[in-house]
């Protein structure tokens, strides 16, 4: 019998029979438990499938299984007794104690119920974490992952788990210690730099770093296998970021995301393989400048910075939120310029300001972007007679498909504000798909619907949804009762109205 064979064999005899005890479980008790898992690992198995297999493939089949089934798989036959010592997915987080299906804040409720406090739940993990490395073999990890509330105070503990993965020569690192509580007032845990030296090239390929602290010495050397590195409301600063992805030779990934200590995004040297890029609620962040080649993912979220991604950036692909005012058009203009061969760009805009919509005669164009989603949180300060002058997007992509307009919390006033002159714009050949998401009905979104009907002349598909879509009775009543009331009836109006000027192989869906 082949590896597979053996392996469906063994899930099915796994699901049949009753449940033994699990390693994490056992060894997350007091002296008694202990006992119990020694008696686990020395004992003779009570039930065999009569298989002996080779240790290679054992090996093989192990890293198919997850630590439970294991565990529950080492009373099987002699073979299996020690097969959990090779496990190569080293995965700790709140599942490792009791009531592992719940959520940690409820759990962490439910234990102070259960007159278990924060730190014998933290002693309870290390305890069990520090049990299982200590009985296994250390060949063949190739995952070592931290899922749990961890702080400074837990520094000498962490610093012989990340030890472990070092020698181990693991490939992805995952220390996610964030806590329950947003307004912890703990100190970071340290990421320990000292363990990485010349000598002992690291094998990491993945480190992925959560509410801890990155402070390299001078001479720290570089991660020459690193592939992706993911950095999470960590203490960074940006000397200290140059130093660590300049070195990194191999990086394809690079995401940034809550770290209010970086003021300056740079790298000293080009990051030619650098694939994709997230910089996300970086506060203090306020300029951006790398050299990529190959960069072909960009994902931004925050104020409005100065960005540089090298003189002739290839991403294809961005997702982009900007949290400060700004005029659509005139930012749609200056990303045309900056990332010129887009293809999909998700443009999420927390506000607007008040002449939004101005239209520069010398403006820029994306001529690669298919597929536009523009979404504006709060837009009250746009007014109504400047809503249609949005159809100039169809000027800024000639070869846009699809097209998703979303619109949010606009106040119900400019209802029966004039319809503006109807927009001088070209013939769009290659639009497709359109969705309107937050349309009232009022006389500027079917002057915008109209516009598309009329000038995109390939449309196939236009979508219109409604601004509120209620979930439960009387919900966003009680604020917008006459508002919610009007765009139900404005709505029949529009469709009414959009029908008319839709052509007969359009299909106009209105929610």
């Amino acid at each position: 019998m082949d590896g597979t064979g053996y392996l469906r064999e063994l899930l099915s005899y796994l699901r049949r029979r009753p449940e033994q005890p699990v390693v994490a479980d056992v060894v997350g008790q007091d002296k008694r438990g202990l006992q119990c898992y020694k008696q686990l690992v020395d004992a003779e198995p009570s039930y065999s499938l009569s298989i002996e297999i080779p240790e290679d493939i054992l090996c093989d089949i192990v890293s198919h299984l997850t630590l439970r089934e294991v565990a529950r798989a080492s009373v099987l036959s002699r073979s299996w007794r020690h097969a959990w010592r090779c496990f190569p997915y080293l995965t700790f987080s709140h599942s490792i104690l009791p009531m592992e299906d719940m959520d940690n804040h409820i759990r962490a409720m439910c234990q102070r119920e259960n007159n278990y406090t924060v730190k014998e739940q933290s002693e309870r993990f290390i305890h069990t974490v520090n049990k299982i490395l200590q009985y296994h073999s250390g060949f063949g990890v190739k995952t070592l992952k931290i899922e749990f509330d961890l702080h400074r105070e837990h520094q000498a503990h962490i610093d012989q788990w990340v030890r472990f993965a070092v020698d181990s020569k693991a490939r992805d690192v995952i220390l996610d210690l964030r806590p329950l509580s947003p307004s912890t007032t703990e100190d970071p845990y340290i990421f320990p730099c000292y363990l990485f030296t010349d000598k002992q090239q690291p094998c990491i390929e993945v480190l992925r770093l959560n509410f801890c602290s990155f402070k390299p010495p001078l001479d720290f050397p570089s991660f020459n296998n690193l592939k992706t590195l993911d950095l999470r409301s960590v203490d960074i600063i940006e000397a200290d970021v140059d130093s660590l992805v300049s070195n990194c030779a191999c990086l394809e990934h690079l995401r940034l995301e809550k770290c209010d200590e970086l003021i300056n995004l740079v790298a000293s040297h080009p990051l030619h393989c650098l694939k994709s890029l997230v910089v996300r609620d970086c506060r203090s962040l306020e300029r951006i400048e790398l050299d990529t080649i190959d960069l072909t993912y960009f994902e931004f979220n925050g104020s409005m910075i100065d960005i540089k991604l090298g003189a002739s950036p290839r991403v294809v692909d961005a997702w982009i939120g900007i949290h400060s005012p700004v005029i659509v058009l005139r930012l749609l203009s200056e990303l045309a310029d900056m990332l010129p061969h887009l293809q999909k760009l998700c443009l999420h805009l927390s506000s607007t300001e008040n002449e939004m919509l101005s239209m520069s005669a010398n403006h820029n164009m994306f001529m690669y972007l298919r597929d536009l989603d523009l979404r504006i949180l709060h837009w009250k300060n746009l007014h109504m007679r400047d809503l249609l002058l949005l159809g100039h997007i169809l000027d800024l992509a000639p070869v846009m498909q699809k097209f998703n307009l979303n619109l949010h919390e606009k106040q119900p006033d400019d209802v029966l504000s004039p319809l503006i002159k109807q927009l001088h714009t070209s013939l769009h050949s290659e639009l497709k798909e359109v969705v309107i998401t937050g349309f009232s009905g009022e006389y500027q979104y079917i002057s915008l619907a109209a516009h598309f009907l009329f000038n995109a002349t390939s449309l196939q598909t236009m979508e219109i949804t409604p601004r509120y879509k209620p979930t439960q009775r009387g919900e966003n009543l009680l604020i917008h009762r006459d508002v919610h009331y009007r765009t139900i009836y404005i709505s029949a109006y529009a469709q009414s109205a959009l029908r008319s000027f839709a052509p007969p192989h359009v299909k106009l869906l209105v929610r």
